[in-house]
């Protein structure tokens, strides 16, 4: 079972996710996802929990719900959270 995999619905009730890595520009993943499995806006930090690592939200395209539902597609530009041990 890959990562997103969980994710995938198929309606037209969904938006169509694309994660982008941050670091080198690189498609992480694709999946469709109802509209209340994500927030309102993305203009505030949002850390999404993918696989078993944490990413943060670095931009989002577009970055309000009404937008993408509309759109029906969102595109999320992911920084991987790197824990420090103290």
């Amino acid at each position: 079972m890959g990562l997103f995999d969980r994710f995938k619905k198929s309606s037209k009730d969904t938006v169509t996710v694309t994660f982008i890595n941050h670091a080198d520009q690189s498609i992480i993943g694709q999946c469709e996802l109802q509209p209340e499995q994500l927030p309102e806006t993305f203009e505030i930090n949002t850390t999404m929990h993918l696989g078993d690592d944490n990413w943060e939200v670095m931009s989002a395209e577009p970055s309000q719900k009404v937008e993408f539902i509309k759109k029906g597609e969102l595109t999320l530009v992911m920084q991987k959270v790197e824990m420090v041990n103290p």
